[in-house]
């Protein structure tokens, strides 16, 4: 039953990275990038490979930039099923510890694989968008926006249930 398992939305947008090959536009990132400065309250991120480049990092403000509070969830190396990837994650580790965010990472034998964002309990991101260059810059990646705060809450307490499994970084 669709409409019983449905939640309200108040508007639903797609975006996604250009189709053409190699060095694309960062629609993608820019767009998720907006919305992370805008954030008043929180930004709750779920992402298994974390590896932004310099560019990226500016986004994750330093403690005194915002009044958002950070949490982010990303695999641990016990839960993570790519070790390459993993290992470009410990260059920034401790950066991303430094600026204030709660991170944690997963500790279950599964990996998590859910790429999603949620900005001030009311406004997700969910797709195939990781947080490194490859998402940024070479991927055809895309993402659903969904502004809905029942979606939003439930998006959440997902989030939050792996948390319960995981480690926070310090």
């Amino acid at each position: 039953n669709w409409e019983k398992s449905s939640i309200k939305a108040n508007h639903v947008s797609f975006i996604h990275n250009p189709i053409e090959r190699f060095h694309k536009q960062p629609i993608v990132w820019q767009t998720l990038s907006i919305l992370a400065e805008r954030a008043q309250k929180s930004v709750i991120i779920q992402s298994p490979y974390i590896i932004p480049t310099k560019p990226m990092k500016k986004v994750i403000p330093q403690k005194t930039d915002s009044s958002a509070e950070w949490t982010i969830l990303t695999n641990s190396v016990k839960s993570t099923p790519n070790i390459m990837a993993f290992s470009g994650y410990l260059e920034t580790r401790d950066n991303i510890v430094q600026t204030g965010a709660k991170l944690y990472e997963y500790q279950k034998p599964f990996s998590i694989h859910g790429k999603s964002i949620v900005y001030d309990q009311n406004l997700s991101a969910v797709g195939s968008f990781n947080l490194d260059s490859r998402s940024a810059f070479l991927n055809t990646d895309s993402m659903v926006l969904i502004d809905s705060s029942a979606f939003a809450n439930q998006l959440t307490k997902a989030i939050e249930k792996k948390i319960t499994h995981s480690i926070l970084v310090a």
